[in-house]
This record gives C-alpha cells, structure tokens and sequence, in this order.
C-alpha cells in the first residue's frame, strides 16, 4: 500500500501510461515507452482512491489508467513538501543529494539532471501543467521541459483549477499527439 503521505501520494505514480501497453503486467512495459505522463496530486490520500483499495469507486478516471497503465503500489516520497517532493521523483535523488529541502527559499541546481532531461535528450515532446504556485518555473523544476505552463493568472493562493490543469494538458496532449512525448500533470 502507498504511504498516506501528507502532499505527494502518488510520487511518480497513478499512472505512467506507455502506449501498446497489455493487461499482462509481466509484458506491460516495453522496452521504449511511446508517451509517459506522470500525473501528481497534491493533498490526497492513497487511501481516498479506489485504484489504491478504497471501498467504493472514488476516481473512476484515475482507477482506468492506472488499470492502462503502470500502478505503482509501494511508493513514497522522502519529502512531505511539494517542491523538494517533484525534485525528487524527477532528479530520481534524495533532498540531501538534489539540494531542495522546502518549498520556500529553494531551488533545483542545474547540476541535477531531470526526467524531462533524459526524456528529450531521447527524442520525446516534454511538457508539463503545475497547478501549484509551489512548482513555478522560478524553483529550477522546468529545466528540460519544451513547455512548462506554470500560468496561475489571477488564481487563488497560488492554485489553478483542476478544470484549468486538465484544460491546458489536453491542449498540450493535442499539440503533441503525433510525437513521443513527456507530461507531468500536477494537481
């Protein structure tokens, strides 16, 4: 079962969907995935999601991908945070090797290297949707990302929108759709 971390549940998780992907989980993965998209969820507890053992059927739409896609049941972050928690399920690093230990007065070295890195590095589209304030471009989490929409306009305490999260990741999706491609979506 996931750990009820308190921001990051699904750290690197619910669903990392590869395209061509079989319900035999032995062959689920091949070898080169076409499209990753790592979907993150701020505040939300593993236990809340049905894909995770919750009695009734609470996220229907989560519970079809991770079925399409890879569920990842033993992972926690070693961050409680937001920032130093993204850093590390990209840098694939512990805060004490990445450098980002809080939200406030952080920043992601350049010297790490990040998913969205490699994946481009490989040929794939990389964009991402933030919907939290805390993951804004200015904390070094865009590097390697063609498109980070960090956009919060006139947002509320520095939150967008599920409806808006979802929105520009669709847009984002349709742009790329005959590329291989890299999103991280956070909400």
């Amino acid at each position: 079962m996931v750990s009820s971390c308190n921001r990051i549940i699904l750290a690197a998780s619910i669903a990392v969907c590869f395209a061509g992907c079989s319900k035999d989980r032995a062959t689920a993965v091949p070898a080169e995935p076409r499209n990753v998209v790592l979907i993150t969820i701020d505040a939300c507890r593993a236990d809340a999601l049905s894909c995770y053992g919750h009695p009734r059927s609470t996220t229907p739409r989560i519970d079809a991908l991770a079925r399409k896609g890879v569920l990842f049941e033993n992972a926690i972050t070693p961050a409680t945070s937001t920032l130093p928690s993204h850093c590390s399920i990209l840098t694939g690093t512990t805060p004490p090797f990445h450098g980002v230990h809080a939200d406030e007065n952080y920043r992601l070295p350049q010297l790490n290297v990040t998913l969205a890195e490699t994946l481009k590095a490989k040929g794939f589209a990389t964009g991402a949707v933030v919907g939290s304030a805390a993951l804004d471009s200015m904390f070094g989490l865009s590097q390697g990302f063609d498109t980070y929409d960090d956009d919060f306009g006139s947002s509320f305490g520095g939150r967008r929108s599920a409806e808006n999260v979802t929105d520009a990741a669709l847009t984002w999706l349709q742009e790329h759709a005959a590329e291989r491609l890299f999103l991280l979506i956070n909400y």
